[in-house]
């Protein structure tokens, strides 16, 4: 089944070119991407940020969005790029960077990242964004 889990986060994942910020801020943008989300994922679904010192958990396909709304609030505009993705069993791993643009600025940041999904009965039971590798791949038991 692990393999046919790296295929669901590939599709699941935008694609480089569509700015998150912007699907995200956008209602029918969002009841787009909300019903490929509601579609792959529990119905126990969870997402948690796991950025620096906080560590924030949010519930259902909703709390995605709550999730990231937050995250890229003061970001004019943000994608993300997979750079690889790992079969970790139950769970996959998504080494990804994103480029953000804040408001105001011409300029582009990276931002070197990853995601973990674990995955129950076929269907994402939870997503873990941390802003280090290491930590994503720590969470499966992998090391860099």
């Amino acid at each position: 089944m692990s393999r046919e889990n790296v295929e669901v986060i590939r599709r699941l994942l935008p694609a480089p070119d569509v700015d998150i910020a912007k699907t995200l801020r956008d209602d029918d943008l969002w009841a787009v991407a909300s019903k490929a989300w509601a579609a792959v994922t529990h119905p126990g679904f969870e997402c948690v940020l796991d950025w620096q010192a906080q560590r924030s958990t949010y519930v259902g396909v909703d709390g995605i969005r709550e999730a990231w709304l937050e995250w890229v609030g003061p970001w004019e505009s943000y994608s993300t790029e997979i750079e690889e993705l790992l079969d970790a069993g139950d769970g996959v791993v998504a080494l990804v960077r994103d480029r953000a643009r804040r408001k105001g600025v011409d300029g582009e940041i990276d931002i070197v990242a990853a995601n973990v999904s674990v995955f129950r009965d076929g269907k994402i039971l939870r997503i873990e964004f941390h802003s280090s590798r290491a930590k994503a791949l720590e969470a499966v038991g992998l090391s860099e």
